[in-house]
């Protein structure tokens, strides 16, 4: 069993989707104790502390993701951030005028971005919440949702369907390759080739690419990186 694409769950809502993936066994979607536990302590040992700026992906989109929702975006927009770490994203969404929803399993990582000097931004609501369990209920809809460098299909699918009409969704995950490249080590955590593109199932593709790039760090990096919209009804 997997999450239906959007575009094909009728007039399925958001709230059932939620108890749909709820119920999704096959990939074994639990994440232990000991793994939130590991995650927090990263954070506090100050992993990610250099990881600032926006992830790059994200920054060189935005400006044709604002061209884009010119005229369709609510006021103030509304953004998704899912695994949002520290919260570079988010501040940066915030910083373009984004009310935004920030999503992440561990505690450290939120205390992080809260404590921040930069957390006088104002909108911006964090959340502490297990992804592998699919979204929190009772979100909104959104004008953008990101998940960037966390490789979830399912997830994306979720996020797709949190969209307003016209929404943009933007996901950037590791790749699997025979490369010398940065980044994780098993493969369970990189996606194969074509597989992020499974997340824009019943949406229009606005960019897809796969390949070897270099960080701002100037570490080689091999990533899947995808942009696409929600349709507007009728379309």
């Amino acid at each position: 069993m997997r999450i239906q694409p959007c575009a094909t769950v009728g007039s399925v809502s958001p709230g059932m989707l939620y108890w749909q993936f709820m119920k999704v066994s096959v990939r074994e979607k639990q994440l232990s104790q000991s793994d939130r536990e590991k995650w927090n302590q990263r954070y506090r040992e100050g992993a990610y502390a250099e990881r600032v700026h926006p992830a790059a992906f994200l920054a060189e989109q935005m400006p044709g993701i604002c061209a884009l929702q010119e005229e369709t975006a609510t006021q103030p927009p509304r953004a998704l951030d899912l695994a949002c770490g520290a919260g570079r994203n988010a501040f940066f969404l915030a910083e373009c005028g984004y009310q935004v929803d920030a999503i992440d399993v561990s505690a450290e990582a939120l205390a992080r971005a809260r404590g921040s000097d930069r957390a006088d931004k104002k909108g911006i609501q964090w959340i502490e919440h297990d992804l592998d369990h699919g979204l929190p209920p009772d979100l909104p809809r959104y004008d953008l949702a990101i998940i960037i460098r966390y490789l979830d299909i399912d997830l994306a699918r979720l996020a797709a369907c949190q969209l307003r009409p016209g929404g943009i969704l933007v996901c950037e995950a590791h790749l699997i390759t025979d490369q010398e490249v940065a980044g994780p080590r098993g493969a369970a955590f990189r996606a194969r080739v074509g597989q992020l593109r499974e997340a824009a199932e019943g949406l229009e593709l606005v960019s897809y690419w796969e390949g070897i790039t270099r960080d701002p760090d100037d570490q080689p990096v091999a990533l899947a990186r995808l942009v696409a919209r929600r349709p507007f009804q009728g379309a």
